[in-house]
């Protein structure tokens, strides 16, 4: 009786990691060790490939270093915007689905430690440290937009306000995420009760 040759069996192959990956795996890891953290090897175990991987993508660690700030800066200005233009009206729904989504940093980019990470390396360097003045600008003047459209004077100190609260809160442990929400929601209601009271009838 003649065997019939069995196929052998072959692992399937791996996924290819993308640049995404790489760039999501370097917040971690700037979210964990700060800047000094953010080297080839090390990365690319978290990622599960290998330096080779890495060099697709990018050219060297500091190329993957300005992906990261440009990856944040659409991330944190435009894509906000895009999402809370999808979800809430304008005004007194908008502000408040900002702060939901201001807290909420997923995990997989570093979660709340991130932005701070973020904030500490640019004071080292004037290059990124010019892309996070810029991105606060732009913040602040949208939220100030927000604040229009919910019927309050005084936008601009309202926003430069909630925004230096939420910066500030950003820096405290990620345990403490549920207080900080409520304490920017009671602001921002502070804040809205002068547009609440104008628009109650007499």
């Amino acid at each position: 009786m003649v065997k019939t040759p069995q196929p052998k069996l072959t692992a399937p192959a791996k996924p290819r990691k993308s640049r995404e990956d790489w760039l999501r795996a370097g917040f971690r890891a700037l979210a964990k060790g700060g800047q000094s953290a953010l080297r080839v090897e090390p990365i690319a175990r978290e990622v599960g490939a290998t330096k080779g991987s890495f060099y697709w993508h990018f050219e060297d660690l500091a190329a993957l270093k300005s992906a990261l700030w440009a990856y944040w800066s659409e991330a944190a200005v435009s894509g906000i915007i895009a999402q809370l233009e999808a979800q809430a009206a304008p005004g007194r729904a908008r502000l408040e689905r900002l702060l939901a989504l201001a807290t909420a940093t997923p995990p997989e980019v570093g979660g709340r430690a991130a932005e701070p990470a973020l904030r500490d390396w640019a004071r080292y360097d004037p290059s990124f440290a010019a892309i996070l003045a810029k991105v606060d600008q732009e913040r602040i003047a949208y939220v100030a937009r927000c604040f229009i459209e919910a019927g309050c004077a005084d936008e601009m100190v309202k926003a430069r306000l909630l925004y230096s609260a939420l910066i500030g809160l950003e820096q405290q442990p990620s345990e403490n995420n549920e207080s900080s929400v409520e304490a920017l929601n009671t602001l921002l209601e502070m804040m809205l009760k002068e547009a609440d009271a104008v628009s109650k009838p007499a």
